[in-house]
């Protein structure tokens, strides 16, 4: 079990939220779990993994709050591939910055 003591009471239950995705079940604030690719899903729960390892020795749940933001915006990017194939084309436009 994650302790989520001394965090404001959003944090907490995303992080509630977070866990319960990793038994298996997606929870319904969650739902964009669904939407990433079978490989983000993996790496999703390894990072996911991490990061409340992570809270668990410093009680502070930013870390997971920022991964959780993260990958809804990629599980975004994931149900539309016109979007992913966009910024694959767009990538290209783009130089190497070089420090001066």
């Amino acid at each position: 079990m994650v302790l989520v003591h001394r965090v404001p009471r959003e944090a907490a239950r995303r992080v509630e939220d977070a866990c319960t995705s990793l038994r298996g079940e997606t929870p319904e604030a969650m739902g964009w779990l669904d939407r990433l690719t079978h490989a983000h899903q993996r790496q999703f729960a390894v990072e996911l993994y991490a990061a409340l390892s992570e809270m668990n020795l410093s009680s502070d749940p930013t870390r997971v709050i920022e991964l959780l933001e993260a990958w809804e915006a990629t599980a975004e990017i994931d149900a539309a591939p016109e979007v992913a194939e966009g910024l694959r084309r767009a990538d290209k436009h783009y130089r190497e910055w070089r420090a001066v």
